[in-house]
């Protein structure tokens, strides 16, 4: 699923990520976050597209997977576990590349700051 509930608040998005892995858990499936970086989005990305639905620089993917049932055989740790975020730590984290306006909320004209400019 596209991960992307409250693209213009870390801490209001760092929320509904943890909701997204609590409300999988209930279902079975263990929910960890990838990080993936996506680097600054230029003007030319949204040509076309009525709002930037997206600002930070990193991208948590979301990666569901079905518990193995009670008493069986855990998967392996996996080599390189450097980039993973195991469930249930926090999917963001304090030095996530966020971009330069995490914090700014989008008026009715689209722009971060009333002046109709993004």
């Amino acid at each position: 699923f596209f991960n992307g509930f409250a693209p213009h608040s870390v801490f209001h998005h760092a929320v509904f990520c943890r909701l997204a892995q609590e409300d999988l858990d209930e279902l079975g499936l263990r929910c960890d976050m990838l990080p993936v970086d996506v680097g600054a989005l230029g003007d030319e990305v949204w040509q076309g597209i009525r709002q930037r639905y997206w600002l930070f620089e990193t991208y948590y993917l979301p990666l569901a997977r079905l518990e193995p049932p009670a008493g069986g055989a855990e998967e392996p740790a996996r080599a390189s576990n450097a980039g993973w975020r195991r469930w249930p730590t926090a999917p963001v984290r304090v030095g996530d590349a966020l971009g330069p306006r995490v914090c700014a909320s989008p008026t009715s004209d689209g722009s971060a700051d009333g002046s109709g400019e993004e």
